[in-house]
């Protein structure tokens, strides 16, 4: 019984630590050959694939910078459940380039989602990607994936040279007239949508001069009520930290209080090597709920730790991607309760069976009572230990006669 139950046990843990590994390492839509149209969907024709193939490789030229395009039927197995997510999982697995834009079709829910990693979210930020996602899926209901893709490509060059042209691609020392919001002292948290309370904004400054300290990287804290005139809040935060002159190394949390409360997060420079797109978007699922419940002062606390946190693993060269998920202690406790309830079933049915096949076994009082109806088929001694003593025996003489 012992050993049944230890081999439980093991089998126990087994399953715990297979369930948790699971998790790393996992590509959910493989593509060694970066292939620029992977319709995994197949809702292409191949001549339809090769034209737009052509079309990708003459914008990569032209930019300098990669769009893809993917078809899937849902998100695979992939546990976070989100198209970001497994649009991030995708591009890093298979070792895209870091400056890349995206556009993901789920045929199960025939749903356009348009994502950037990298620089690619310089040219085209998240107000523009969410724009053109709306004018995809408005644009094409019915499903011509293929006439949708064309003006998919055509979109990303159209933003990417409204955005060349207008100048507002983050530079040091680009001198633009129009500072949306003035910050002469360069304020670390410049708190001008009245947040916080004075002892909170002190609280927070300190504790961004102690990670500034740490790692020589710029963090910011901007609220504002609105935009300004400005288009997005990529524009918004761009001009804001070039016009006042704040280093080039820099990460802004951006709070639009005309967006119900919503969170921008933004890097530049050296910063943006610290915090990849699968980064930023976990930051933003660790915060995000504070930010819905109004407790601003929370959610940026946790946003400086989470700062310090991701630089100092990226430096450390352990930075928190696909492969090395950052979790709270909600994540755990969460993870806890799914693996340990589903082991702990498995091994208690693998205890059962194995104790159904014992039924006719009982303890006895006395070792004589388990030889009742015991028929012994083969007999043998066994010795286990001896004794043995050695005598010279002298030799016996002899004599002739």
């Amino acid at each position: 019984m012992k050993k049944i139950i230890s081999l439980c046990v093991l089998l126990f843990v087994l399953l715990s630590g297979v369930t948790v590994y699971a998790e790393y390492d996992y590509n959910p839509l493989p593509n060694p050959n970066h292939d620029l149209v992977l319709d995994n969907g197949k809702v292409l024709t191949s001549k339809q694939v090769a034209n737009l193939t052509k079309a990708l490789e003459n914008f990569k030229k032209k930019y300098n910078m990669m769009a893809i395009i993917v078809t899937n039927e849902g998100y695979g197995r992939y546990e976070y459940g989100t198209a970001d997510a497994f649009m991030s999982a995708y591009y890093i697995c298979n070792n895209f380039p870091e400056d890349c834009i995206i556009l993901f079709l789920d045929t199960n829910y025939k749903d356009l989602i348009f994502g950037t990693a990298g620089l690619a979210g310089d040219y085209i930020p998240y107000y523009d990607r969410v724009k053109i996602e709306e004018m995809l899926n408005s644009e094409f209901p019915n499903g011509d994936w293929y006439k949708a893709f064309e003006r998919y490509i055509a979109l990303c060059e159209e933003f990417i040279e409204k955005k060349i042209a207008s100048g507002h691609l983050f530079k040091p020392g680009f001198d633009d007239p129009k500072n949306p919001l003035p910050n002469p002292n360069q304020e670390l948290v410049f708190d001008n949508a009245n947040l916080f309370t004075a002892e909170q904004v002190a609280n927070l400054t300190k504790n961004i001069e102690a990670v500034i300290e740490k790692h020589g990287v710029q963090v910011l804290i901007l609220t504002n009520v609105g935009r300004g005139d400005k288009e997005s809040g990529s524009d918004f935060v761009d001009d804001y930290c070039t016009y006042n002159h704040f280093p080039e190394d820099v990460i802004v949390l951006f709070i639009d209080t005309t967006q119900h409360g919503d969170a921008f997060f933004y890097t530049y420079g050296e910063a943006e090597d610290h915090f990849n797109d699968f980064g930023r978007m976990n930051m933003h699922r660790i915060i995000d709920p504070d930010f819905s419940k109004g407790d601003w002062n929370i959610a940026c606390e946790k946003y400086i730790y989470l700062c310090d946190e991701y630089i100092a693993e990226s430096i450390a060269g352990r930075p928190y991607d696909q492969y090395r998920y950052y979790r709270t202690s909600e994540d755990y406790l969460t993870m806890v309760l799914i693996v340990l309830p589903w082991a702990l079933g498995v091994s208690i049915i693998v205890f059962l069976i194995m104790a159904s096949k014992m039924h006719k076994v009982r303890r006895q009082k006395s070792a004589g009572n388990y030889f009742v109806d015991f028929h012994m088929i083969q007999e043998c001694d066994v010795f286990v230990g001896s004794h043995t003593t050695k005598i010279n025996v002298p030799p016996q003489s002899s004599s002739r006669g």
